[in-house]
């Protein structure tokens, strides 16, 4: 690292950092909400928050920080220096406090990357980067079609469709009553259904509901397919009917 970099993180933490030593000696968890991945190569971790929600960021460098004295800790968005105002803060155990998330495609906006310059008595440790992103959820959910059928003993395929950051949560009716996964039912983080073997017992009606925790909104609902169920010896006595897959 160059004496220049060194300085340039030095005064970083001199214009946004806490004014007197971090209250604490080891780093902290990431949890749940937070999820590793990565994106054009760069890695980072990734979260999302919906727009007014008070969101708090961690500091984290790893095994690092375990047991080690932080002097003092300062934060950078898309290594721009943050300085600290009534909406954004840094908390005694060096973690960013956004009270309220905002995100404007013509102004301000808390989307972007962040990471956290932590001084040690050995020196400046830069965290990995956080990439904070807005929940969302489109209000138009498609199913795969509104009218199929399938042969009893095939599977059958029943997809929804569904725009949401974070992937939202999907969940299957059958003659409006829910779905529960078991040895022939099995729903996929996509969202999509599988059946097999299918029984003649599975034709009816089928929608499908999508909720986003993040947004705090009741979950919105597809329309209604209709599946016909063709039993075996029918469909070996006439031509096949149209299968969804």
């Amino acid at each position: 690292m160059s004496r220049i970099y060194i300085a340039a993180l030095l005064f970083a933490l001199g214009n946004s950092a806490v004014s007197h030593p971090v209250e604490r000696v080891h780093d902290v968890d990431i949890d749940d909400r937070f999820v590793w991945s990565s994106e054009g190569g760069r890695h980072a971790w990734f979260v999302w928050a919906a727009e007014g929600e008070e969101l708090v960021i961690p500091c984290h460098i790893g095994t690092q920080g375990n047991n080690a004295v932080w002097i003092n800790v300062g934060w950078q968005k898309d290594n721009q220096t943050l300085v600290v105002d009534e909406r954004l803060s840094i908390t005694t155990g060096g973690n960013l406090n956004i009270s309220k998330v905002v995100h404007s495609s013509n102004g301000d906006s808390d989307v972007g990357y962040y990471h956290c310059l932590v001084r040690l008595p050995e020196g400046v440790v830069i965290s990995p980067s956080i990439r904070l992103l807005m929940a969302r959820m489109n209000k138009n959910i498609s199913i795969s079609s509104s009218h199929g059928s399938v042969v009893e003993g095939r599977s059958v395929r029943l997809s929804c469709n569904i725009i949401s950051s974070p992937a939202a949560s999907v969940t299957w009716l059958h003659n409006n009553s829910v779905i529960e996964n078991s040895h022939r039912f099995s729903t996929t983080q996509a969202g999509v259904l599988k059946i097999s073997p299918v029984q003649l017992s599975d034709a009816g009606s089928y929608r499908c509901l999508a909720s986003n925790s993040l947004l705090g909104v009741q979950s919105q609902q597809s329309e209604v397919m209709i599946l016909d169920v063709v039993p075996r010896c029918t469909s070996e006595a006439h031509v096949p009917p149209h299968f969804l897959i």
